[in-house]
């Protein structure tokens, strides 16, 4: 990417990024673009006017003239100069305001746009996709990415009026004095060529910030993962070590950045005013120059400076945020081509399921499960066991569909069951997992888990199945308590039991349980194999397990290890 950066020009880079973050809004550009022109060239107007009004007052004159050069003249009082003057600034200052109004409508669109897309291609995605990306992925492209995305399509507005306004005052100096508003455009050439260097090294300064900050953000992520167990273990210091080396890494970039950033406009600045003082040069040194021409020229010529300098600086921004749009969009497409795939065939019941010679790896030579064969009959309750790294998780995910197998095929009857809807897969089965995450909302919701169509009573039904009611009944607010991070918090066993209820609001007929006991208490594992007997033969189950306990709910135990499946006798307590 870098290669393909230095062969354009700062400027067409930002304008390029930019497009591509405003996408379908382009029209909408269109629009900002036609009323920045029309405000530039009134501005040139009211500056011009100004530039002769100021003549005509230093030498006394009633009268002034306008026109000059190929503009036929015109001859006004004192008076209607001024008139006409403050007409043209009222009519300048009046059309800022919906200026600004659509280029932050611009912003609006944008950040709508790229945000949708992004959600909607992650959630889409495929688990097993989405499972690789490193920690603070989402966070970090929803959040700052997206942000500086905006920032980029801001700064495009700025540099239509900047350069709209450039354009307008270099049209207005060439009609006011076409020989020295030509040397004057050649100079601001030269400006920009001798400044490319500066501006390619920032590109590359920029694109190095950004890969910095995703490692500090990705190991800050981690560290807050990971702050029980770094206090278990009492490694603060070592992480507290290697944090502040990769903060120095980002700090390091940033001042670069920062440098880069400051100098920039400054030299763009200080070589325009040079070439200011090498065209008063000139008229000075020519006798025949019409100073009542040259006068507006000089004004028009210091406003172009404040123009270039607010060019400058937001084409140095522009450089700056350009990398984190390539980044987002880059991602997006990807997640794009990482759909998770989804059947046509609806069914409303639950079958025999086999595993026929099912096998999965994620690379050809490491394979996880291997030549599975087994069948789950409506209403079984299946336990899984085996030692840990075997294959039960796998498993799990490949029953939800969460991962496809590598060889052989999963039937639901006569069905594969990546050719059911995943709707409809959805409402079949549900999961249980080994840990229940809380989302920040009442008990009611963490319940529903974004099913806004679940009922009151079926709310409540699940919990009682579940045997958490009661204990949600003598909670503060009972269902409308507020649980999750930074709010109350919920025993291990009440969130399990939460996450079982959870899965059973839905109604489903096959229940998948990911070690469900694991870790708790003895009366919180009596309350759970409690509930898992009350539903043993109503619906269909599948759990892992390690304990016997658990096991006990089961009338069949699969036995997964190094990757292979053995039914044993249920009454065997082999784990």
């Amino acid at each position: 990417m870098s290669v393909g950066i230095r062969r354009r020009s700062g400027f067409l880079h930002v304008v390029r990024t930019g497009l591509v973050a405003i996408g379908p809004n382009r029209a909408l550009l269109g629009a900002v673009s036609a009323l920045a022109l029309l405000l530039g060239v009134l501005e040139t107007a009211v500056v011009y006017l100004v530039a002769r009004l100021g003549l005509s007052i230093q030498d006394t004159q009633k009268e002034i003239e306008l026109g000059g050069g190929p503009l036929p003249s015109v001859v006004l009082s004192l008076g209607e100069g001024v008139a006409v003057t403050g007409i043209v600034f009222v009519a300048t200052a009046a059309l800022s305001y919906p200026f600004a109004r659509l280029a932050a409508e611009l912003s609006r669109r944008t950040l709508i746009r790229q945000r949708g897309e992004l959600i909607h291609a992650y959630l889409t995605a495929g688990w097993d996709y989405r499972s690789r990306s490193r920690e603070g992925y989402l966070q970090d492209l929803m959040g700052d990415y997206a942000n500086r995305s905006e920032k980029v399509v801001d700064v495009i507005s700025t540099i239509v009026a900047a350069t709209s306004g450039m354009l307008a005052i270099g049209a207005g100096a060439l009609l006011v004095a076409p020989a020295a508003a030509a040397i004057a455009t050649l100079g601001v050439g030269a400006v920009g060529v001798l400044l490319r260097p500066v501006t390619v090294r920032l590109k590359d300064v920029s694109n190095a910030w950004l890969v910095e900050n995703q490692r500090l953000t990705s190991r800050m992520a981690q560290t807050a993962r990971l702050s029980a167990e770094i206090s278990a273990f009492n490694v603060g210091p070592m992480v507290e070590d290697g944090a502040r080396s990769e903060i120095a890494n980002s700090a390091a970039k940033t001042a670069d950045l920062r440098a880069f950033g400051r100098l920039t406009p400054l030299l763009f600045l200080y070589g325009a005013f040079g070439l200011v003082l090498i065209v008063i040069s000139l008229v000075n040194v020519s006798g025949s120059v019409d100073f009542t021409a040259v006068g507006p020229l000089i004004l028009l010529l210091v406003r172009a400076l404040g123009y270039g300098k607010q060019l400058q600086t937001a084409v140095q921004a522009g450089i700056e945020y350009a990398p984190s749009i390539n980044a987002l969009e880059t991602a997006i497409r990807s997640l794009v081509e990482h759909q998770a795939s989804d059947g046509t065939v609806h069914v409303s019941s639950i079958a025999t399921i086999r595993f026929n010679g099912v096998g999965f790896s994620h690379t050809p030579t490491q394979p996880v499960l291997r030549d599975l064969n087994f069948h789950i009959f409506p209403g079984d309750a299946v336990a899984v066991i085996g030692p840990s790294g075997g294959g039960k998780t796998t498993l799990v995910q490949l029953l939800l569909r969460l991962r496809q197998p590598t060889t052989g095929s999963i039937t639901m009857g006569s069905l594969e069951i990546s050719e059911i809807d995943t709707a409809s897969w959805a409402q079949l089965v549900a999961l249980v997992p080994q840990d229940n995450q809380l989302i920040r909302a009442t008990v009611a919701d963490n319940i529903r888990f974004y099913r806004s169509d679940v009922s009151e009573s079926a709310l409540i039904r699940a919990a009682k199945a579940a045997h958490l009611h009661d204990e949600i009944v003598a909670l503060p607010d009972g269902y409308g308590t507020e649980i999750g991070q930074g709010a109350r918090d919920l025993s291990g066993g009440q969130r399990q039991r939460l996450g079982i209820a959870r899965a059973l609001v839905g109604s489903p007929q096959f229940l998948v349980l990911d070690e469900p006991t694991s870790a708790l208490d003895g009366h919180s594992e009596k309350l759970i194999r409690q509930a898992l007997l009350e539903l043993r033969g109503r619906v269909t189950m599948l759990l892992v397990a390690h304990r016997e306990a658990t096991m006990e709910v089961c009338n069949r135990v699969i036995r997964i290890d190094d990757g292979r499946a053995q039914e044993i006798d249920a009454n065997t307590r082999v784990l």
